[in-house]
């Protein structure tokens, strides 16, 4: 249908079923906007006695993710690093980058990390990180930024521990915008 003339549709009438916007101005559901403007959960794990974590086939109809740490911890007797590696396919990952400094097993670490324009083939990871045992508190945190390069977008990502350590506490959450 092409419309030549204004549309009014006063009080009675919706526009419906609209396709998602393909232009700046094209119009936009509801459903649309709002799944855009905030962060939407994609992915939230409790970890075992693992070494890493793998949020594989990441839907790219995103633009921005975000992991963010809810009280995890290790259970090695050594201090140890969060760690981040990304990869394009789900099977051939980059070495892993440091998320932290070396934390011991007795702290809870929170925070979050947000990767921008993971789709791309190259970006940033900026975030803050903290040892938080308590509810509620505030505390310093510590700035982690990494540049990353991966062909053809992040597919997966692996939340790991270095040394071996594995999880002993916590949840991961990753979520996405855009």
């Amino acid at each position: 249908m092409e419309v030549r003339n204004h549309l009014d549709f006063g009080a009675a009438a919706r526009a419906i079923n609209l396709p998602d916007p393909a232009s700046a101005q094209d119009a936009a559901t509801k459903a649309y906007v709002d799944a855009r403007l905030g962060w939407t959960d994609l992915a939230l794990v409790t970890p075992g006695a693992v070494n890493a974590i793998d949020f594989a086939a990441i839907d790219p109809a995103y633009t921005d993710l975000r992991i963010v740490l809810e009280g995890v911890s290790h259970g090695d007797t050594s201090n140890r690093q969060w760690t981040l590696a990304v990869s394009p396919d789900g099977t051939t990952y980059s070495a892993a980058g440091n998320l932290s400094t070396n934390v011991a097993s007795s702290a809870t670490m929170v925070g979050s990390l947000e990767i921008s324009g993971y789709r791309g083939d190259a970006g940033s990871v900026v975030g803050f990180t903290s040892n938080i045992a308590t509810s509620p508190a505030l505390a310093s945190g510590t700035t982690q930024n990494m540049v990353w390069r991966c062909t053809g977008g992040i597919h997966s990502l692996r939340i790991g521990i270095s040394g071996g350590a594995t999880f002993s506490a916590g949840r991961v959450r990753l979520q996405a915008r855009g």
